[in-house]
């Protein structure tokens, strides 16, 4: 009996300490999410912000789809509407579109707001992400 009492005593001893280093985790995460909060700005976030024209440029390289997933782009979601969404994947689809009077196959899978979405690169911007749009995506993202 004084065995099993031990190796309870053991696997309480376990447990306690599997919390204590879940603990440690969370608050190493919070404390990474609290720096990323106050050192990235809507200037350095555009450094890893794709425009259109770099995916029309680059997309047929072979490392760039694997390198550019989880990017970021600004898409158009409206009339006039911009947002800023993270770069899922980037495929070809036989139906085409013009972007400066050329054919193009090109569409983006983005997610935003919880979901998956396909956009023709089309609707990908070519301006940067300016302060107010960059504000948005941090309360989106529950980054604030």
């Amino acid at each position: 009996m004084q065995s099993s009492d031990s190796e309870q005593s053991d696997g309480d001893s376990n447990e306690g300490q599997h919390r204590l280093k879940e603990k440690k985790d969370k608050g190493a995460a919070e404390e990474d999410e609290e720096n990323m909060k106050l050192s990235v700005n809507y200037k350095e976030f555009n450094k890893i912000v794709l425009q259109r024209k770099d995916i029309l440029k680059w997309h047929d390289m072979p490392c760039f789809r694997e390198h550019s997933t989880h990017m970021f782009v600004k898409v158009v979601i409206g009339s006039g509407t911009y947002a800023v969404a993270r770069l899922m994947s980037i495929n070809t689809r036989s139906d085409t579109f013009k972007i400066d009077n050329k054919s193009c196959n090109i569409w983006v899978e983005l997610s935003y707001s919880g979901k998956i979405r396909s956009f023709k690169l089309q609707m990908i911007s070519d301006r940067a992400v300016d302060d107010d749009e960059f504000n948005t995506f941090k309360k989106d993202f529950c980054f604030c």
